[in-house]
């Protein structure tokens, strides 16, 4: 069993034994990439195994080759030095895909969109540049032969696109279905006919792909259906006409293919929160966040679940990780835990036993941890927060017409923006990804607001306070405690409101919030918290 780990600081690959449990090896690949409590959902980053080669890409845009034996490293290259790619608001994320005696990757450079490695050296066979085809995204490259010619499509930053496997060509694209925050699923093909779901309030797409004597290739929309499916659980199941697959809440549902109409009515499952799922011997295997997972019938009357387990000791997350079904045995990690189940008929098995493992103990390579050129410092990642919390925290500090609020960090632009909009007020953003800034500047001004709001392309440590009076966050603890003693030199009166991680206390003492508010959101199903402090900031008189 072959997966990728963090420990300490440090991301490895790991070979375990699928007898025992037993590690078997283990390989440092890079530096651990700190991650928002999503991003790890919309990066699975599964490894690719073909024969006796393993292949896996890291957060930072390294493609990597290991012997599978051992895990001796064979060749790496890096997306950023090489294809001169920007990394992705979630860190880098790409499931290289094995093809004869290729191996395809989709890097989205500025160089390369797309790019066919020989898989033995790593060495560039054909590379392919798309137009503003964007970054690339969360989904997996899949192969496939429409009207006679074999074609890889991935779902990039600015939409879906088809190119030739012989060379890199591009064929064709389908850029309506893209989201402007993310894409995180994987397109779907039977036939000449292509399913392209999404999340972020983007919808299912079926699209008829045809093309000429001369190979020019057209696309025509069947349709389009409103899914609401989850915007960072790629959890789909094609079978004949059906589709498998989990709203944003968790609430699993069955698609008619031929027009994309629901077929099971609304059934609430076993477990909660964001789910993943696979199909296995007639059945679909599915896996909660709450560490729920679940057998269930494949129907197109209704969700009709034949079994279930809880995982021992679940350890509480936002996401779930994709059960695996193989040689009568049902694997399901468990954040940091890994179980195997036998599912065999009539197996009978001992009690189930924990593996002790030495720890990891390779030492570590001498590798700058130290932020690079336009990376936040200390390093962060973009999660957007949803509107309905925005709005909730813009309550929570009451900004006046006369105030100036600014967001650190400000990533789409969505709160400065709805600053402005409500209340009238001047709002400033600091954003370090360019790309961000510039779509929030287009965001400004279709909402009408660009002469109120400014986007500075700057670190967010290097902002100017001096004459705000509301401070929005949305940072990690390292981030928020490397801030504090810059928020600590505010005047008296400034609000200051957090999303999810509060502020870290003073000489080991937590700070008082003058407001904690927890809320459902309705856009992504989850449970948010929201501080509200006043300054001078004040340690909590009761600790």
């Amino acid at each position: 069993i072959y997966t990728l780990s963090y420990f300490e600081g440090d991301e490895f690959v790991l070979a375990i034994r699928e007898q025992t449990g037993e590690r078997v090896w283990q390989r440092r690949i890079g530096p651990e990439t700190p991650m928002g409590k999503l991003m790890r959902w919309f990066s699975q980053r599964s490894p690719t195994l073909d024969g006796d080669r393993l292949y896996a890409t890291t957060a930072d845009g390294n493609c990597l080759c290991l012997a599978a034996e051992t895990g001796e490293e064979l060749w790496r290259i890096s997306y950023p030095e090489q294809f001169a790619s920007r990394k992705p608001t979630w860190g880098f994320c790409d499931y290289p895909l094995v093809d004869g005696d290729r191996l395809i990757i989709a890097p989205g450079g500025d160089t390369a969109s797309m790019v066919a490695l020989d898989k033995l050296t790593g060495k560039v066979v054909w590379q392919t540049l798309i137009p503003d085809a964007g970054r690339c995204a969360y989904g997996a490259t899949v192969s496939a032969e429409i009207a006679g010619v074999r074609q890889y499509l991935s779902f990039l930053e600015k939409g879906l696109v088809s190119v030739n496997a012989a060379d890199g060509r591009l064929l064709w694209r389908y850029d309506e279905n893209a989201s402007p925050i993310a894409n995180t699923y994987t397109p779907l093909i039977h036939g000449a006919t292509v399913y392209l779901p999404n999340g972020y309030g983007a919808v299912l797409a079926a699209l008829q792909v045809s093309a000429d004597r001369d190979e020019l290739f057209s696309v025509r929309e069947l349709y389009r259906a409103d899914t609401m499916f989850d915007a960072f659980e790629d959890a789909t199941v094609m079978l004949e006409n059906r589709l498998f697959s989990f709203r944003k809440t968790g609430i699993p549902v069955c698609l008619d293919l031929k027009n994309g109409e629901l077929l099971w009515p609304v059934k609430r499952p076993s477990g909660t929160g964001k789910a993943a799922m696979t199909f296995a011997d007639g059945k679909l295997y599915t896996l909660h966040a709450s560490g729920h997972a679940a057998l269930v019938e494949v129907s197109a009357d209704e969700y009709e679940e034949k079994g279930t387990l809880l995982l021992p000791d679940h350890q509480p997350s936002h996401g779930a990780t994709f059960p695996v079904v193989t040689a009568g045995r049902l694997y399901l990690r468990d954040n940091d835990s890994l179980y195997c189940y036998s599912i065999r008929r009539g197996e009978l098995v001992a009690a189930p036993q924990t593996v002790q493992q030495p720890p990891l103990s390779l030492p570590k390579l001498p590798e700058a941890t130290a932020p690079r050129p336009g990376e936040r410092s200390p390093r962060s990642v973009y999660v957007p927060t949803p509107q309905d919390v925005v709005e909730k925290m813009l309550a929570l500090a009451e900004p006046q017409k006369t105030d100036i609020v600014i967001d650190l960090g400000s990533g789409d632009g969505r709160i400065v923006i709805a600053a402005a909009k409500m209340y009238g007020c001047k709002a400033i953003g600091y954003e370090l990804d360019m790309g961000l800034v510039e779509s929030s500047r287009v965001q400004a001004t279709k909402n009408g607001v660009d002469e109120l709001v400014v986007f500075e392309a700057k670190d967010l440590f290097d902002a100017d306070l001096t004459n705000v009076q509301v401070v929005t966050l949305y940072l990690l603890p390292k981030q928020l405690e490397t801030l504090l003693p810059k928020l600590r030199q505010m005047k008296p009166g400034v609000k200051i409101v957090a999303h999810q991680f509060p502020l870290p206390g003073l000489e080991g003492l937590p700070l008082e919030p003058d407001m904690k508010v927890e809320m459902q959101s309705t856009e992504d199903g989850d449970l948010h918290t929201i501080y509200l402090w006043t300054t001078p900031l004040k340690v909590d008189a009761r600790k």
